[in-house]
């Protein structure tokens, strides 16, 4: 993983947001020497702070915690925040050992999410399918609010790329057309409809739409 790229990507993110790195380490409870630490490349966070530090429609679940059982990894973001949202991707690729590819296999599968209300609550789970993309894929989020999130399967090479989109562009993806959906003209949302798309970080209770609690 370029620890740069990925400094160079938070810093660029914090300034969007206006603040300074003393305020953005108080809002991750972390100090500011470990942002300074992050920005200039010498030390990553964790990729779960991520969907806290750009504000994303996703409790990242999907994703791993860490990268220590990756023999190789492939990072990329591309995220731009706006006033109200935050659009682009991020992409990880990451190539395990069969065995440790296995057992994130096994991870993936078993995703829940329990969203609580009052006195009720449901658990979500993940979604396989073998058709949408180009690879199979383990799905938590699909177009709910124009985000989607999932995990696509290479098994003959044992590695896993891990992918959220935010208000997709087809267009300005093009050059990962091989993890996107096979119609890319399914992105075209009617907005009307995204929030009857599917995720597992929120469910609807009656007319109330309620958020997993450990987002953001």
């Amino acid at each position: 993983m370029d620890q740069k790229k990925v400094g160079s990507f938070l810093k660029e993110l914090r300034k969007e947001k206006g603040i300074t790195q003393e305020k953005f380490a108080e809002e991750l409870a972390v100090s500011g020497r470990t942002v300074s630490r992050w920005e200039t490349g010498s030390n990553l966070p964790d990729i779960s702070l991520l969907v806290h530090i750009a504000d994303l429609d996703s409790g990242f679940m999907i994703f791993p915690d860490d990268t220590d059982e990756m023999l190789e990894v492939e990072y990329t973001s591309n995220l731009k925040t706006g006033m109200f949202d935050t659009d682009g991707c991020i992409i990880l690729k990451s190539k395990y050992s069969k065995e440790n590819y296995d057992k994130e296999i096994k991870r993936l599968s078993e995703i829940t999410c329990e969203i609580k209300y009052q006195n009720e609550s449901v658990k979500n789970e993940v979604r396989y399918d073998e058709n949408m993309y180009h690879y199979p894929a383990y799905i938590t989020s699909d177009g709910f609010d124009y985000v989607y999130e999932y995990a696509l399967l290479d098994e003959a090479n044992d590695t896993i790329i891990y992918v959220l989109l935010s208000y997709p562009n087809a267009t300005d993806l093009v050059k990962y057309k091989e993890y996107l959906k096979k119609n890319v003209g399914a992105y075209i949302l009617d907005h009307k409809n995204v929030l009857e798309e599917f995720t597992i970080y929120v469910h609807k209770f009656g007319d109330i739409y309620y958020e997993y609690t450990d987002m953001q």
